[in-house]
């Protein structure tokens, strides 16, 4: 292939990533879910990938199929509204879907180039969340073009109980389809990866703390969730650089500094720039007093204290009563992942559901040598960010997550097949 074509495809190929995964909704008379599109799209044009798809994780799809068509009776028969949790099981398999495709495209262009299959998928996440954070910035420094973005996104203003971005002085999106929690945690992940690509040296010190920098501002403007756990992995990445610092020679300690100047006096350069006024902060940071520590009356921990509760009849909780979202004569609502998913289906295929999930993500740090710290570090990310929302199979988390399931389960399972014919002919394989 020929390298600008290449290229533009490669261009193509992260659009559409970046699309499918913030599933931004334009108005043009009637309203269009660009993540639709794209998956439409990939069907449509890779139709042969999506037929192979189909057979990679069967047991997998099958399962979330199941739980929709489980939800719709239970909620049916509860008389809630099965629309919730049925659409979200639905689409968890079109997410693994797309990511098999996905797979199938790179490796078809020749995409992978210096990077191995697993380091590629985590940068265009990576780089992914990075556009988003700079059009979230943008979005705050010049007014206009804040009000460009949100002329072609969808904002029901119909609904009062919501946030309408467009008028909103500081809670910005980019564009896609929402800020909030869902957004913030996403960005939090791509610090993970930021940081983990500095311990396996894919990123340098000063381009690691940029982007960082970068990922954290826009996070101000997002959700808490977010700077609660980046500032997790930032003391961890903290606790790394002490040790490089104390164990290497002279020359790295003079270059650790030189980087960090740099990196200060961007960073100064930076917030002159960029004014974060006051509001935008006590927002922001309402879950932390620096004279009280956590403060009582913040809006985060209200979640904790009012809708963390389970299904009081045995039957319920073993079953579930197919409540998701919305209104219920049986039970209060609760904002809290693990409790959405009991109430939705029940305990027993609750913990089926997480145990799936991360058996799978943990399977992969058995696989790929050397990522047993990311997918680790994800896994009790999304154990704990689950107390808050379900955010492990919807929103932006369950795009990536299962886009990443399908990705690297393909992956797999091309490598199995190809290693089981070279044995059925006797050739010699080296590990």
């Amino acid at each position: 292939m020929k390298l600008g074509y290449s290229k533009v495809w490669y261009i193509l190929i992260f659009i559409s990533l970046f699309l499918f995964i913030y599933a931004p909704r334009l108005v043009f008379g009637i309203t269009i879910n660009l993540s639709i599109v794209v998956f439409l799209l990939y069907v449509i044009i890779f139709f042969k990938y999506f037929l192979r798809a189909l057979y990679i994780q069967p047991t997998f799809l099958m399962f979330w199929f199941f739980l929709a068509i489980y939800n719709l009776i239970v909620a049916y028969s509860y008389g809630h509204d099965y629309s919730f949790f049925s659409k979200i099981a639905i689409s968890v398999p079109l997410y693994l879907i797309f990511g098999s495709i996905f797979y199938y495209v790179v490796k078809r262009y020749s995409f992978f180039s210096g990077n191995t299959p697993l380091i590629f998928l985590l940068k265009n996440i990576l780089f992914v969340i990075l556009i988003n954070s700079l059009i979230i910035l943008g979005e705050f420094a010049i007014p206009d073009f804040k009000i460009l973005i949100e002329s072609v996104l969808f904002n029901d203003f119909s609904n009062v109980d919501i946030i309408h971005y467009a008028d909103h002085p500081f809670v910005l999106r980019g564009f896609s389809s929402a800020a909030g929690a869902g957004q913030s945690l996403f960005s939090s992940i791509g610090v993970l990866i930021v940081f983990f690509f500095y311990f396996k040296r894919v990123f340098t010190l000063s381009k690691t703390i940029i982007y960082f920098l970068l990922l954290f501002s826009a996070q101000i403007f997002l959700g808490r969730i977010g700077l609660i756990f980046s500032l997790g992995f930032l003391g961890i990445f903290f606790i790394k650089i002490i040790f490089d610092f104390i164990l290497k020679n002279a020359i790295f300690k003079v270059r650790i500094f030189l980087q960090l100047l740099a990196v200060f006096i961007l960073f100064n350069l930076t917030i002159s720039v960029i004014d974060f006024d006051a509001d935008v902060l006590k927002w922001s940071f309402d879950w932390i007093d620096l004279n009280e520590g956590i403060v009582e009356n913040s809006s985060s921990k209200e979640i904790t204290d009012n809708y963390f509760f389970l299904p009081s009849n045995p039957i319920h909780l073993i079953f579930g009563v197919g409540f998701f979202d919305g209104s219920s004569n049986i039970y209060n609502r609760s904002d809290i992942g693990y409790v959405k998913t009991i109430f939705s289906c029940g305990v027993i295929f609750g913990v089926m559901l997480y145990f799936l999930v991360f058996f799978k993500l943990y399977k992969f740090s058995i696989k790929f040598t050397g990522s047993g710290i990311f997918f680790c570090s994800l896994i009790i990310t999304l154990l704990l960010a689950e107390f808050k929302e379900p955010f492990i199979y919807q929103n932006f988390v369950g795009r990536a997550v299962f886009l990443m399931l399908g990705f690297l389960g393909t992956l797999i399972f091309e490598d199995n097949t190809v290693y089981n014919k070279l044995k059925s002919n006797k050739v010699t394989i080296n590990a």
